[in-house]
């Protein structure tokens, strides 16, 4: 019994030790430009601009996006551009793409944010679309 609980003292003490020094120092620049792009995606969907939404991404096939909306993976730039536009096109009037709670961190190499998405417009058949979503996104 005592080896078990000094083995789980070595363990929680070399846990706190990684946790203390192994970790990346932020980068606040990264956070803030992440911020930045993401704020610039909601401000190009309100304008509806797929080209400005779409300047934000890798272009290629290297690109692979999870996204709400089935089929939910996207593979390439071309595909995640169709998704973009399909969207768009989806909707007539005004759109309101707003984002609450935005978090972003960045260690220099790879980015990270968390945000509420608020999305609002109005169907081809002149139906109410509402769209909130909350989740995590990683940016590389």
């Amino acid at each position: 019994m005592k080896a078990l609980l000094r083995n789980a003292g070595i363990l929680a003490a070399g846990a706190l030790l990684w946790c203390l020094l192994g970790q990346t120092p932020a980068d606040a620049d990264g956070a803030a430009e992440i911020r930045a792009i993401q704020l610039s995606i909601a401000s190009a969907a309100e304008a509806r601009n797929l080209d400005a939404i779409m300047s934000h991404y890798l272009a290629g096939e290297k690109l692979f996006v999870f996204d709400m909306y089935p089929p939910r993976a996207y593979l390439g730039w071309n595909a995640f551009r169709e998704d973009w536009k399909n969207f768009l096109d989806n909707l007539k009037g005004p759109i309101s793409y707003k984002l609450g709670n935005l978090e972003a961190a960045s260690d220099g190499e790879f980015g990270y944010t968390h945000m509420v998405q608020y999305i609002r417009g109005t169907t081809l058949d002149g139906k109410p679309f509402t769209c909130f979503s909350a989740g995590e996104f990683n940016d590389a």
